[in-house]
Protein backbone atom coordinates (compact mmCIF):
# COMPACT_ATOMS: atom_id res chain seq x y z
CA UNK A 1 0.00 0.00 0.00
CA UNK A 2 1.46 3.34 -1.13
CA UNK A 3 2.19 6.28 1.06
CA UNK A 4 -0.58 8.24 0.02
CA UNK A 5 -3.49 5.83 0.83
CA UNK A 6 -2.15 5.06 4.58
CA UNK A 7 -2.01 8.79 4.44
CA UNK A 8 -5.22 8.94 3.33
CA UNK A 9 -6.77 5.73 5.93
CA UNK A 10 -5.58 7.52 8.89
CA UNK A 11 -6.84 10.68 8.65
CA UNK A 12 -10.24 8.72 7.75
CA UNK A 13 -9.51 7.11 11.01
CA UNK A 14 -9.27 10.02 13.01
CA UNK A 15 -11.92 12.21 11.74
CA UNK A 16 -14.65 9.19 12.42
CA UNK A 17 -13.24 8.59 16.01
CA UNK A 18 -14.81 12.28 17.03
CA UNK A 19 -17.98 10.73 15.57
CA UNK A 20 -20.75 9.64 17.82
CA UNK A 21 -24.81 8.98 18.14
CA UNK A 22 -24.79 10.85 21.26
CA UNK A 23 -23.15 13.97 21.38
CA UNK A 24 -24.20 14.00 26.16
CA UNK A 25 -21.28 11.08 25.60
CA UNK A 26 -18.49 13.25 24.49
CA UNK A 27 -16.13 16.51 26.08
CA UNK A 28 -17.18 18.51 23.65
CA UNK A 29 -20.69 18.64 25.67
CA UNK A 30 -20.07 19.98 29.02
CA UNK A 31 -23.46 20.07 31.01
CA UNK A 32 -20.92 20.88 34.30
CA UNK A 33 -18.37 23.65 35.70
CA UNK A 34 -16.11 20.51 36.03
CA UNK A 35 -16.16 19.02 32.95
CA UNK A 36 -16.14 22.77 31.34
CA UNK A 37 -13.14 23.53 33.29
CA UNK A 38 -11.39 20.00 32.64
CA UNK A 39 -12.26 20.78 28.99
CA UNK A 40 -10.81 24.62 28.44
CA UNK A 41 -7.60 23.40 30.26
CA UNK A 42 -7.37 20.47 27.49
CA UNK A 43 -8.13 23.22 24.66
CA UNK A 44 -5.03 25.28 26.00
CA UNK A 45 -2.39 22.44 26.59
CA UNK A 46 -3.86 20.86 22.82
CA UNK A 47 -3.33 23.80 21.21
CA UNK A 48 -0.17 25.03 22.67
CA UNK A 49 0.83 21.22 21.62
CA UNK A 50 -0.19 21.72 17.72
CA UNK A 51 1.73 24.99 17.99
CA UNK A 52 5.12 23.62 19.35
CA UNK A 53 4.83 20.93 16.77
CA UNK A 54 4.12 23.35 13.90
CA UNK A 55 7.20 25.20 14.82
CA UNK A 56 9.49 22.72 14.94
CA UNK A 57 8.37 20.97 11.82
CA UNK A 58 8.59 23.92 10.11
CA UNK A 59 12.33 25.02 11.50
CA UNK A 60 13.17 21.51 10.43
CA UNK A 61 11.44 21.59 7.25
CA UNK A 62 13.72 25.41 6.59
CA UNK A 63 16.79 23.80 7.86
CA UNK A 64 16.24 20.64 5.65
CA UNK A 65 15.80 22.67 2.47
CA UNK A 66 18.28 25.33 2.95
CA UNK A 67 21.03 23.45 3.96
CA UNK A 68 20.51 20.72 2.03
CA UNK A 69 23.66 19.79 -0.92
CA UNK A 70 23.50 21.90 -3.90
CA UNK A 71 24.38 18.82 -7.25
CA UNK A 72 27.90 19.75 -8.41
CA UNK A 73 28.65 21.64 -4.25
CA UNK A 74 31.58 19.68 -2.90
CA UNK A 75 32.98 21.94 -0.58
CA UNK A 76 32.66 21.56 3.35
CA UNK A 77 29.13 22.90 5.01
CA UNK A 78 28.97 25.93 6.80
CA UNK A 79 30.18 24.92 10.41
CA UNK A 80 28.23 26.78 13.47
CA UNK A 81 29.37 26.09 17.03
CA UNK A 82 27.15 27.73 19.03
CA UNK A 83 25.23 30.13 18.94
CA UNK A 84 24.39 31.94 23.22
CA UNK A 85 21.27 34.06 21.63
CA UNK A 86 19.55 30.99 20.21
CA UNK A 87 20.38 28.79 23.49
CA UNK A 88 19.45 31.30 25.20
CA UNK A 89 16.11 31.31 23.66
CA UNK A 90 15.39 27.93 23.31
CA UNK A 91 15.70 27.38 27.10
CA UNK A 92 13.61 30.08 27.85
CA UNK A 93 10.66 29.69 26.17
CA UNK A 94 10.02 26.05 27.25
CA UNK A 95 10.39 27.15 30.31
CA UNK A 96 8.03 30.05 30.34
CA UNK A 97 5.71 27.74 28.75
CA UNK A 98 6.19 24.93 31.94
CA UNK A 99 5.33 27.72 34.28
CA UNK A 100 2.58 28.83 32.45
CA UNK A 101 1.08 25.50 32.37
CA UNK A 102 1.94 24.89 35.81
CA UNK A 103 0.11 27.80 37.03
CA UNK A 104 -3.10 27.03 34.52
CA UNK A 105 -3.44 23.61 35.86
CA UNK A 106 -3.16 24.67 39.46
CA UNK A 107 -5.81 26.90 38.79
CA UNK A 108 -8.41 24.18 37.12
CA UNK A 109 -7.87 22.13 39.99
CA UNK A 110 -9.05 24.64 42.41
CA UNK A 111 -11.74 25.41 40.47
CA UNK A 112 -12.92 21.58 40.32
CA UNK A 113 -11.68 20.84 43.97
CA UNK A 114 -14.61 19.37 46.06
CA UNK A 115 -16.77 22.34 47.98
CA UNK A 116 -17.43 21.83 51.30
CA UNK A 117 -21.01 19.27 52.00
CA UNK A 118 -23.94 21.22 52.38
CA UNK A 119 -27.66 20.54 52.76
CA UNK A 120 -28.97 19.40 50.40
CA UNK A 121 -25.94 17.51 49.03
CA UNK A 122 -26.50 13.80 48.13
CA UNK A 123 -23.85 11.05 49.00
CA UNK A 124 -23.85 7.92 47.01
CA UNK A 125 -21.51 4.94 47.35
CA UNK A 126 -20.42 3.68 43.59
CA UNK A 127 -19.26 0.09 43.42
CA UNK A 128 -17.57 -1.60 40.85
CA UNK A 129 -18.06 -4.86 39.35
CA UNK A 130 -17.24 -7.07 36.70
CA UNK A 131 -19.19 -5.84 34.70
CA UNK A 132 -21.69 -3.68 36.02
CA UNK A 133 -21.95 -0.60 37.98
CA UNK A 134 -23.92 -0.52 41.50
CA UNK A 135 -25.10 2.72 43.04
CA UNK A 136 -25.82 2.92 46.98
CA UNK A 137 -27.85 5.94 48.22
CA UNK A 138 -27.30 5.07 52.06
CA UNK A 139 -29.21 8.46 53.29
CA UNK A 140 -31.99 6.81 51.21
CA UNK A 141 -32.04 4.03 51.41
CA UNK A 142 -32.04 2.76 47.76
CA UNK A 143 -29.49 0.63 46.06
CA UNK A 144 -29.63 0.27 42.12
CA UNK A 145 -27.43 -0.69 38.64
CA UNK A 146 -26.39 1.00 36.26
CA UNK A 147 -28.49 4.19 36.02
CA UNK A 148 -27.01 6.80 38.27
CA UNK A 149 -30.19 9.06 38.94
CA UNK A 150 -29.48 12.66 40.78
CA UNK A 151 -31.04 16.12 40.98
CA UNK A 152 -29.95 19.14 38.59
CA UNK A 153 -28.20 21.61 40.44
CA UNK A 154 -27.31 19.61 43.23
CA UNK A 155 -23.40 18.48 44.40
CA UNK A 156 -23.51 14.84 44.60
CA UNK A 157 -20.53 13.37 46.36
CA UNK A 158 -19.28 10.09 45.41
CA UNK A 159 -17.43 7.12 47.16
CA UNK A 160 -15.87 4.97 44.86
CA UNK A 161 -14.54 0.79 45.74
CA UNK A 162 -13.97 -1.68 43.42
CA UNK A 163 -14.83 -5.58 44.86
CA UNK A 164 -12.87 -7.13 42.21
CA UNK A 165 -10.46 -5.21 39.94
CA UNK A 166 -9.42 -2.09 38.94
CA UNK A 167 -12.51 -0.08 37.17
CA UNK A 168 -12.53 3.86 36.59
CA UNK A 169 -15.24 5.86 36.66
CA UNK A 170 -15.97 8.44 33.78
CA UNK A 171 -18.63 10.98 32.57
CA UNK A 172 -16.61 13.01 30.25
CA UNK A 173 -19.69 15.39 29.78
CA UNK A 174 -19.89 15.80 33.86
CA UNK A 175 -16.43 15.04 35.00
CA UNK A 176 -13.28 13.87 34.93
CA UNK A 177 -11.88 10.03 35.20
CA UNK A 178 -10.71 8.55 38.47
CA UNK A 179 -10.27 5.11 39.23
CA UNK A 180 -12.01 2.53 41.58
CA UNK A 181 -9.45 0.16 43.22
CA UNK A 182 -10.45 -2.73 45.40
CA UNK A 183 -9.89 -1.88 49.57
CA UNK A 184 -9.54 2.01 48.97
CA UNK A 185 -12.24 4.33 48.78
CA UNK A 186 -11.54 7.12 46.19
CA UNK A 187 -14.17 10.22 46.35
CA UNK A 188 -15.39 12.64 43.66
CA UNK A 189 -18.29 14.95 42.99
CA UNK A 190 -20.05 15.75 40.13
CA UNK A 191 -22.91 17.89 39.55
CA UNK A 192 -25.49 18.18 36.30
CA UNK A 193 -26.29 21.98 35.57
CA UNK A 194 -29.44 20.82 33.24
CA UNK A 195 -31.60 18.06 33.40
CA UNK A 196 -30.36 14.97 30.35
CA UNK A 197 -29.22 11.81 30.78
CA UNK A 198 -25.33 11.47 30.72
CA UNK A 199 -23.18 8.02 29.23
CA UNK A 200 -20.49 7.16 31.78
CA UNK A 201 -18.14 4.54 31.21
CA UNK A 202 -15.35 2.68 32.59
CA UNK A 203 -12.59 4.03 31.59
CA UNK A 204 -9.99 1.18 32.78
CA UNK A 205 -9.56 -2.46 31.45
CA UNK A 206 -11.04 -4.35 33.23
CA UNK A 207 -11.11 -7.89 31.54
CA UNK A 208 -13.31 -9.43 28.89
CA UNK A 209 -16.98 -6.83 28.94
CA UNK A 210 -14.81 -3.85 29.72
CA UNK A 211 -16.45 -2.23 26.34
CA UNK A 212 -19.78 -3.34 27.61
CA UNK A 213 -19.20 -1.54 31.45
CA UNK A 214 -22.04 1.75 30.99
CA UNK A 215 -23.93 3.48 32.85
CA UNK A 216 -25.97 6.67 32.60
CA UNK A 217 -26.30 9.29 34.71
CA UNK A 218 -29.86 10.96 34.55
CA UNK A 219 -30.31 14.03 35.74
CA UNK A 220 -33.49 15.23 36.53
CA UNK A 221 -35.29 18.19 38.01
CA UNK A 222 -36.24 18.29 41.59
CA UNK A 223 -39.61 17.23 41.31
CA UNK A 224 -38.63 14.35 39.14
CA UNK A 225 -36.10 13.24 41.45
CA UNK A 226 -38.57 13.12 44.36
CA UNK A 227 -40.89 11.13 42.37
CA UNK A 228 -38.49 8.46 41.52
CA UNK A 229 -36.99 8.41 45.32
CA UNK A 230 -40.40 7.68 46.52
CA UNK A 231 -40.34 5.36 43.99
CA UNK A 232 -37.58 3.66 44.76
CA UNK A 233 -38.39 3.27 48.29
CA UNK A 234 -41.94 1.82 47.81
CA UNK A 235 -41.85 -2.14 48.04
CA UNK A 236 -42.49 -3.98 45.29
CA UNK A 237 -45.73 -4.57 44.19
CA UNK A 238 -46.74 -8.57 44.68
CA UNK A 239 -47.29 -10.35 41.68
CA UNK A 240 -51.19 -10.85 40.64
CA UNK A 241 -51.78 -13.01 37.65
CA UNK A 242 -50.76 -16.88 37.81
CA UNK A 243 -47.93 -16.37 35.04
CA UNK A 244 -46.61 -13.40 37.00
CA UNK A 245 -46.58 -15.70 40.25
CA UNK A 246 -45.14 -18.57 38.71
CA UNK A 247 -41.90 -15.98 37.64
CA UNK A 248 -41.79 -14.73 41.06
CA UNK A 249 -41.28 -18.70 42.28
CA UNK A 250 -39.08 -19.36 39.65
CA UNK A 251 -36.60 -15.84 40.49
CA UNK A 252 -36.94 -15.95 43.96
CA UNK A 253 -36.53 -19.66 44.80
CA UNK A 254 -34.63 -21.00 41.33
CA UNK A 255 -30.86 -20.00 41.02
CA UNK A 256 -31.79 -16.44 40.42
CA UNK A 257 -31.28 -16.18 44.37
CA UNK A 258 -28.30 -16.94 44.53
CA UNK A 259 -26.73 -14.08 42.84
CA UNK A 260 -29.37 -11.04 43.16
CA UNK A 261 -31.74 -9.68 45.47
CA UNK A 262 -35.29 -8.11 45.24
CA UNK A 263 -36.23 -6.00 48.45
CA UNK A 264 -39.41 -7.63 50.28
CA UNK A 265 -38.55 -11.11 49.36
CA UNK A 266 -36.16 -13.73 50.41
CA UNK A 267 -34.09 -13.20 47.95
CA UNK A 268 -30.31 -11.62 49.46
CA UNK A 269 -27.39 -12.70 46.56
CA UNK A 270 -24.82 -9.79 46.65
CA UNK A 271 -22.52 -10.69 43.24
CA UNK A 272 -25.37 -9.78 41.12
CA UNK A 273 -27.17 -6.56 40.44
CA UNK A 274 -30.28 -5.92 42.72
CA UNK A 275 -32.98 -6.33 40.52
CA UNK A 276 -35.67 -4.33 42.89
CA UNK A 277 -37.42 -1.75 40.59
CA UNK A 278 -35.59 -3.83 37.64
CA UNK A 279 -37.91 -2.17 34.79
CA UNK A 280 -37.39 1.97 36.04
CA UNK A 281 -34.05 1.92 34.59
CA UNK A 282 -32.30 2.12 30.96
CA UNK A 283 -29.51 -0.25 30.55
CA UNK A 284 -29.59 -3.89 30.98
CA UNK A 285 -25.93 -5.90 30.86
CA UNK A 286 -24.14 -2.48 30.86
CA UNK A 287 -24.58 -1.85 27.46
CA UNK A 288 -28.18 -2.47 26.20
CA UNK A 289 -31.29 -0.35 26.25
CA UNK A 290 -33.19 -2.43 28.97
CA UNK A 291 -36.79 -3.46 27.00
CA UNK A 292 -38.88 -6.26 26.46
CA UNK A 293 -36.62 -7.60 23.11
CA UNK A 294 -33.26 -7.29 25.11
CA UNK A 295 -34.43 -8.75 28.05
CA UNK A 296 -35.96 -11.65 26.59
CA UNK A 297 -32.32 -12.12 24.77
CA UNK A 298 -30.74 -11.86 27.79
CA UNK A 299 -32.59 -14.75 29.59
CA UNK A 300 -32.54 -16.92 26.76
CA UNK A 301 -28.57 -16.86 26.11
CA UNK A 302 -27.00 -13.92 27.95
CA UNK A 303 -23.70 -15.15 27.08
CA UNK A 304 -24.56 -13.79 23.80
CA UNK A 305 -24.90 -9.77 24.73
CA UNK A 306 -22.18 -10.30 27.28
CA UNK A 307 -20.16 -13.65 26.72
CA UNK A 308 -17.92 -14.44 30.32
CA UNK A 309 -20.73 -13.17 32.24
CA UNK A 310 -21.86 -14.59 35.30
CA UNK A 311 -25.06 -16.02 33.93
CA UNK A 312 -23.24 -17.97 30.86
CA UNK A 313 -24.55 -21.54 31.15
CA UNK A 314 -28.05 -20.96 32.70
CA UNK A 315 -30.54 -22.25 30.48
CA UNK A 316 -34.17 -21.78 30.90
CA UNK A 317 -37.42 -22.88 29.08
CA UNK A 318 -39.13 -20.52 26.66
CA UNK A 319 -42.28 -21.25 29.28
CA UNK A 320 -39.76 -20.19 31.92
CA UNK A 321 -38.74 -17.16 30.15
CA UNK A 322 -42.43 -15.81 29.70
CA UNK A 323 -43.24 -16.22 33.09
CA UNK A 324 -39.98 -14.62 34.60
CA UNK A 325 -40.44 -12.17 32.68
CA UNK A 326 -43.96 -11.31 33.05
CA UNK A 327 -42.74 -10.97 37.00
CA UNK A 328 -39.80 -8.62 36.05
CA UNK A 329 -41.86 -6.18 34.21
CA UNK A 330 -44.11 -5.75 37.41
CA UNK A 331 -40.22 -4.47 39.27
CA UNK A 332 -41.30 -0.58 38.32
Amino acid sequence: MSWRKWLLLISTAVFLAGCTANPATTMYNTNSVIAEQKWQLFNILFWMGVAVFLIVVSILAVAVVRGRRKPGDTSEPYQNHGNIRLEILWTVIPILLVIYIFFITVQTMNAVAAPPRQDGDITVRVIGHRWFWEFQYPDLGITTANDLVIPEDTNIHLEMESVDVIHSFWVPSLSGKIDVVPGQMNTMWIRADNPGTFLGHCGEYCGLQHANMHFNVIALEDGGFDGWVQNQQQTVAAAASDLEKEGEKIVTEGVCAACHVIQGTKMAGKTGPDLTHLYSRTIIAGGYPLNDETLEQWLRNSDELKPGNLMAGIRVSDQQIEAVMAYLKTLK
